[in-house]
């Protein structure tokens, strides 16, 4: 997946994500560090849930629900990960 230059506006990390209408980041409370990402949205009569969950160091788990379903699953750099997501997301009707 090529990712677009920086200045773009593109989401980059969850911090960016989490700056865009639509998207939900919880942080562990003793932490700080975010646990999972989401956005809803539809695409025609289905709800879609595209969310993302850090699974190992480097690694972000990008998984789209689909009326409750498993329809993806992605382990990607985080990077690539909120692009990807992001991207998915475009396509949906805000939720």
């Amino acid at each position: 997946m090529s990712v677009p230059e920086r200045g773009t506006g593109v989401p980059r990390s969850v911090t960016d994500l989490a700056r865009l209408p639509g998207w939900s980041v919880a942080v562990h409370a003793t932490s700080r560090r975010w646990e999972l990402a989401e956005y809803p949205g539809a695409d025609g009569d289905d709800e879609v849930l595209v969310g993302l969950t850090p699974v190992a160091r480097g690694l972000v788990a990008v998984i789209v629900w689909r009326n409750g379903t498993v329809e993806q699953h992605r382990r990607l750099p985080e990077e690539q990960a909120c692009l990807a997501a992001w991207r998915f997301a475009l396509g949906l009707r805000p939720g």
